[in-house]
């Protein structure tokens, strides 16, 4: 198989994320909020490095439940604080669950997730090369944001100065869900 000059090839758990996730359709609420909540974590690092602790973050963020996640109060946050396996960020830490709130409320007024993001694409797919980012991932974004959904903006006491740095995280997550941005699969 080829692949994207991105994918290091002396990680197996990049190859496996390239060659099993990477450009696949996965229109799965469960699987778009893992990926939201990981991708938010990115935020200044690798995604290589989130990668590497997708399994502890599973398992710290209770499977990537979205009801356990929204509930999580300052016992919660101090735990994963603690925790030495995943990226120990206040600020995204508090932002994921802020995240997990308003994706439930987006799952309780449109069905699902899917169904919120499909109310941009119409059901269509997209291919957006060249471009880190996009007319529909800065809309999806600054809905999100009228939302309260803090994604990349991560509850910072400074403004985002560059819109694309929210659309980054929403660029991600449409293309989890089938509507390629920015990116070739091969």
């Amino acid at each position: 198989m080829q692949r994207c000059h991105w994918c290091n090839l002396a990680n197996p758990l990049y190859i496996s994320y390239h060659d099993q996730e990477w450009g696949v359709p996965n229109l799965q609420d469960d699987y778009l909020f893992e990926m939201l909540i990981l991708e938010s974590f990115q935020a200044g690092l690798s995604w290589e490095t989130v990668l590497n602790k997708r399994a502890a973050f599973r398992q710290a963020y209770d499977q990537f439940d979205v009801a356990k996640v929204a509930q999580y109060g300052e016992g919660k946050i101090q735990e994963l604080l603690t925790n030495e396996k995943i990226i120990r960020h206040q600020a995204k830490i508090r932002a994921s669950i802020q995240n997990a709130q308003v994706f439930q409320s987006i799952q309780v007024a449109y069905g699902s997730f899917y169904t919120y993001l499909c109310q941009f694409t119409q059901g269509k797919r997209r291919v957006e090369l060249g471009r880190t980012t996009s007319p529909l991932s800065a809309a999806i974004s600054k809905d999100l944001k009228q939302k309260a959904c803090p994604l990349l903006v991560l509850q910072l006491s400074t403004p985002i100065s560059k819109p694309a740095e929210l659309s980054i995280l929403m660029r991600e997550v449409v293309f989890s869900i089938g509507l390629k941005s920015n990116y070739t699969r091969f």
